[in-house]
């Protein structure tokens, strides 16, 4: 080996070392932007996600537990039941006053 033959082999480590090193600058900046729209893309999934979230405490919101409402409904249909029967009562003593009244008619008219 001699003195031309170390020159070049320390010229070409250099140039070795040179090309790794941009490799390396490339893959630093390259890991940079994937990092940076890794970022971009979980501020986008989060913002949607708190969209979302959003929306379910509105309904929620406007909603009622299966248990209040099966109790609400429960007595709903009590009253329903109930009005239905005073419904009838009305109607009997309705149709009570009608036949009274017409007694009453027909006793006046009677006794004229």
């Amino acid at each position: 080996m001699n003195d031309g033959d170390v020159i070049r082999m320390r010229d070409y480590v250099d140039l070795r070392f040179s090309d790794l090193k941009e490799a390396i600058a490339r893959r630093d900046v390259m890991n940079e932007e994937r990092i940076k729209l890794a970022a971009d893309e979980i501020a986008r999934r989060l913002d949607v996600l708190n969209h979302a979230h959003e929306d379910a405490v509105e309904a929620q919101a406007a909603t009622v537990p299966r248990e209040i409402f099966e109790r609400a409904m429960a007595e709903f249909n009590k009253r329903i039941v109930n009005l239905e029967r005073l419904a009838w009562g009305l109607t009997a003593l309705g149709a009570v006053f009608v036949i009274a009244i017409q007694f009453a008619v027909r006793l006046v008219n009677t006794h004229r």
